[in-house]
């Protein structure tokens, strides 16, 4: 019977996709798809009845596609059920026939987030949507696509030039993890005009593409119309193909298999194993048959040509591809590739590393593109046009040796023994990165220029490194780089120490600024080591051990202890400066003495240590006279008649420590 998922299948697939992803569950809204971008996709997914979602009502479009949900779901579509699982893991049928389709790889971590690139390629490797003449050269427009390996560029060129592969900002953002709803959008346009068939027989089918699923059996195609068709059959036992018109027939199936020479235009063999034969071979009084082009994709297979295509075009490596009557041009990409030929070849450009060539021929002309070939000893017409890219190249980067403080760095990279290709600049400074297509032909020498800003501790020592990438024709990924650790000569530490003293002695003043409450002082104040910078920077000396500082901007009296240059602070104190109409003078003083307290009839102070010639002190705030009852508790602002208000216990300690002709600095 046969089970053909038709064309309008694109959100059905979409579906399958997401019932692969998600729990079942029964609610019917979801309330993180609603406002969602793949929200059309998703209801409609809902409504074919595929997709329910997780059990707590959630679809969850925003998680990340794991490697084993990509993995079921392919095998679903694909009908990929023909490998038994040897594990006891959920996603272990879907392992082992993703593995033995080649659209996995044993190094695989399936529990894991798959990444942008590994969903591409395993998207291309499943249903075959490699192009054998794209233009890798496409990928140079995307700054993250260099040092991918041949087969990746490869794969990633024939997405891109289909349009299935899209980028941004100049990037095809391979690391990236892939959504649920970004793989079901990948997924829609590979599906898009596309039908899976995973019974034997397909009769009248037409459409773009149609993939033959994954389960054995003999497969037969009748009336079938399609612009390409792709069997993917695990033990295919034959392959019959009655009145068809077919583009492109695409074979990557398990087992030995035998086409007409006009079963399509193109014959591509994909990734699978066994043996294909193209046409039958031919009775003495019959020519053999032609047809437009046959096309090798996969990796190690084995491909028995009885027929003459007009094209042959290789990019699987390590396959033996025999052309039992020639061919008019053929074109050999992959790596150690073999070809035989029983009859004439008009042209062989051999683009693959590695390649043997063999057979009686002749080949008419032989271009080689790609180093180690190796051919019959009598062929002539051999011409070289070997692109060996980066391999004579090298770089010297030019600098100074020492780069003088306050100078801008001028590195030159110097490119020798370039040819004229075009091919990646990068250069990187500092783990920051920035790269450019440069032509070799035209430019070999590179200058990056860099400005410092200098701090006491910057690093003295910066690594740069100017790299070139080029991928060759054949597929080799090239780097040549150089790399320096400029030093850099800095400022003597006092240079900087000089700096910061400039900055503190332009931020500390003696105005009063703020608005006459204690709250405001509480909150304002220099910090500990602005004000040692500020004692020491000035030069403050003092007979004494001993040096004050009167802070009238921010009502502090701030006590140091140690001599000129090395002043340390011990004791900060709120105070009470003079008012405006009476204020305490600016300058540099001495202690001149000290006394109990000051009595008079309308308060008394206690004690007192005098400075400037006696006429000025540090004292209590003003009490009743002989009582301990406070008359006037203010402090913190401009409040006195000159003098400097201070708490009792502050004043105390500055009566009992602080000796006589001890430097006092009112600003």
């Amino acid at each position: 019977m046969n089970r053909l998922l038709k064309q309008a299948a694109a959100a059905a697939l979409t579906a399958v996709l997401l019932a692969s992803l998600c729990l079942s569950a029964s609610a019917a809204w979801f309330p993180d798809a609603e406002d969602h971008w793949a929200r059309e996709a998703i209801y409609e997914a809902v409504e074919q009845g595929w997709l329910n979602g997780f059990e707590d009502g959630t679809m969850r479009p925003d998680e990340p596609v794991t490697g084993a949900q990509a993995a079921v779901l392919l095998c679903r579509i694909l009908d990929a059920t023909y490998v038994e699982p040897q594990s006891d893991e959920w996603y272990a049928a879907a392992r082992a026939n993703g593995l033995a389709m080649g659209f996995l790889d044993s190094w695989d971590k399936l529990d894991a987030p798959l990444s942008r690139l590994r969903a591409l390629r395993m998207l291309c490797e499943a249903f075959q949507l490699y192009r054998p003449k794209a233009d890798t050269s496409i990928l140079d427009a995307y700054s993250d696509t260099y040092g991918l390996t041949a087969n990746e560029r490869s794969a990633l060129a024939g997405l891109v030039d289909a349009g299935f592969a899209q980028g941004s900002g100049g990037e095809l953002m391979l690391t990236s993890k892939l959504t649920r709803a970004e793989f079901c959008t990948l997924l829609q346009r590979v599906m898009k005009n596309s039908a899976v068939s995973s019974g034997e027989t397909v009769d009248g089918w037409s459409g773009e593409r149609l993939w033959i699923g994954a389960k054995p059996g003999a497969v037969t195609l009748r009336n079938v119309k399609a612009d390409t068709v792709i069997v993917r059959t695990q033990g295919l036992e034959s392959l019959t193909i009655e009145d068809c018109e077919i583009g492109t027939l695409i074979l990557a199936q398990k087992g030995d298999v035998t086409v007409p020479a006009n079963a399509a235009d193109t014959i591509r063999v994909g990734t699978c194993t066994g043996t294909v034969n193209v046409g039958e071979e031919p009775s003495e009084e019959d020519e053999p048959g032609r047809f437009t082009a046959l096309e090798v994709t996969g990796s190690w297979r084995t491909v028995d040509c009885r027929a003459v295509p007009a094209e042959v075009r290789v990019t699987g490596s390590h396959s033996e591809v025999r052309l039992r009557y020639g061919a008019d041009r053929v074109w050999v990409g992959g790596e150690s590739d073999r070809l035989i030929s029983g009859g004439e070849v008009g042209s062989l450009e051999i683009l693959g590393k590695d390649a043997v060539i063999s057979g009686e021929g002749p080949y008419d002309s032989v271009t080689l593109r790609a180093p180690g070939a190796t051919l019959p000893e009598e062929q002539a017409n051999v011409t070289e046009n070997i692109d060996y890219g980066l391999r004579d190249t090298t770089v010297e980067l030019i600098h100074p040796s020492i780069l003088p403080v306050g100078n801008a760095l001028r590195v030159e990279a110097v490119v020798h023994g370039a040819p004229a290709i075009t091919c990646r600049a990068t250069w990187i400074a500092g783990g920051v990165s920035e790269s450019a297509f440069v032509d070799l032909g035209e430019q070999q020498s590179f200058v990056r220029v860099e400005v410092f800003t200098y701090t006491a501790d910057m690093a003295t020592v910066k690594d740069y490194t100017f790299r070139l990438d080029y991928t060759t024709p054949y597929g080799e990924a090239q780097t040549v780089e150089a790399k320096i650790s400029q030093q850099l000569e800095n400022h003597d530490p006092s240079y900087y120490d000089d700096q910061i003293a400039r900055q503190v002695i332009a931020k500390i003043t003696d105005v009063y600024s703020g608005d006459y409450t204690l709250e405001w002082a509480l909150e304002h104040d220099y910090s500990p080591e602005e004000k040692e910078i500020f004692v020491n920077h000035m030069g403050y000396s003092s007979e004494t051990s001993y040096l004050v500082w009167i802070s009238k901007s921010v009502q502090r009296v701030n006590i140091f202890t140690g001599s000129r240059g090395s002043w340390k602070l011990i004791r900060t104190c709120i105070v009470g400066t003079g008012a405006p109409s009476s204020p305490t003078p600016s300058g540099v003083f001495k202690v001149t003495g000290r006394q109990e307290g000051w009595y008079t009839n309308n308060y008394t102070v206690k004690p007192v240590v005098r400075f400037k010639g006696g006429g000025y002190a540090f004292h209590s705030r003003l009490y009743w006279p002989g009582t301990e009852k406070l008359k006037d508790a203010s402090i913190g602002f401009p409040v006195s008649h000159g003098c400097v208000r201070m708490y009792d216990e502050d004043v105390q300690w500055i009566y009992d420590y602080i000796p006589t002709n001890t430097t006092v600095v009112s600003y």
